[in-house]
């Protein structure tokens, strides 16, 4: 007999919010019971994809009070996360909220401690560690067909032109889009970050506040190197979102470029283009899937919340290794949030 799905409240239904409303819309693990958001504008779009205006509310407290629920997927900003967090849990309802989890790695901290201690989920939005990939080169790093990784390059252009609370915040790249990468670079290797370095600018061509380009130099904790080079105001061509990646071991060497994996031999220049076999789900529909499935089961969902803080940490150091042109130790502002 098939599961009964989960009955969700979504907060956030403007922007980013409309495509995650579509997307619980149409997945059969999700039924939504409820859409949120404090625009009255944002909801009425809300009611046009199909949610019942009775059931669309201005505050998370209305919408508990009129409909039951079992889980809460926040789309809001940053800096809504831990106050929503802490109004679901205490209902009971787990929580998927979209990646970052807060805007400090304090604040993210104290909702896995919420989570814990009213019993329920927290899991983070890190869509791009299901995608076909880095599903398949997680693969075959854990089978050491280059061997260890001991170098890895990451190259990622992209020009988005985002308006609102993106354009005002002051290090767009490395927050709102580098946590996917680096939550990648964790799922791919299999270890965590212990040190960062880090330079990054407002190109003089930005249309947005903050800065906007970064290159980010990682220790990981078994030795291996990651250099990561980034822009969000690109000229010119363009990577995919997942960026260009290499790996380097002593065996060889794998590429991910333009959704296509390579391998290549250690003196090899052409490579062998790699077949992976695609996942049931993938992106959005994949998140849902661990979530509904970690809920059901009664186990941690690979990006819990305590795990996502690792990426998370990854991220504010990065920001603080850039603004202070020092190296800053992962392993000790991650204790140090924690408490």
């Amino acid at each position: 007999m098939a599961s009964k799905p989960l009955r969700v409240i979504q907060a956030g239904v403007g922007g980013f919010g409309q495509w995650w409303l579509q997307v619980l819309l149409k997945d059969p693990l999700a039924e939504v019971v409820g859409a949120v958001d404090v625009s009255k504008k944002r909801l009425d779009i809300a009611v046009e994809h199909g949610v019942a205006k009775e059931h669309c509310f201005t505050s998370l407290s209305d919408a508990l009070k009129s409909v039951e629920a079992d889980a809460l997927v926040d789309v809001t900003s940053p800096d809504a996360h831990l106050p929503l967090c802490r109004t679901a849990a205490k209902a009971g309802l787990s929580i998927l909220v979209e990646k970052p989890m807060s805007t400090t790695l304090k604040k993210a901290a104290t909702m896995a401690k919420v989570a814990d201690e009213h019993g329920v989920t927290l899991m983070v939005s890190q869509n791009y560690r299901f995608g076909k990939c880095a599903r398949g080169l997680r693969g075959l790093v854990r089978k050491k067909k280059i061997g260890r990784p001991e170098q890895v390059s990451i190259f990622y252009r992209k020009a988005p032109h985002f308006g609102g609370f993106r354009a005002r915040m002051p290090d767009p790249l490395l927050v709102d889009m580098s946590i996917h990468h680096f939550d990648l670079i964790r799922s791919i290797l299999g270890t965590d970050a212990v040190r960062v370095w880090g330079y990054s600018q407002r190109p003089s061509w930005s249309w947005v506040a903050g800065d906007a380009s970064a290159a980010v130099v990682f220790e990981m904790s078994d030795g291996a190197l990651v250099c990561y080079d980034g822009s969000w105001v690109s000229r010119g061509p363009t990577t995919t979102w997942d960026a260009d990646w290499k790996f380097e071991g002593a065996k060889g060497c794998l590429t991910w470029s333009n959704n296509k994996v390579r391998l290549f031999g250690p003196d090899d220049e052409k490579g062998e283009a790699l077949k992976l076999d695609k996942p049931e789900r993938d992106g959005q529909y994949a998140t849902m899937a661990e979530f509904a499935t970690a809920i059901r089961r009664k186990r941690e969902p690979e990006c819990s919340g305590w795990d996502n803080l690792q990426s998370l940490a990854m991220v504010e150091c990065a920001v603080k290794a850039c603004h202070s042109g020092k190296a800053v130790d992962i392993e000790a502002a991650l204790a140090k949030a924690i408490g």
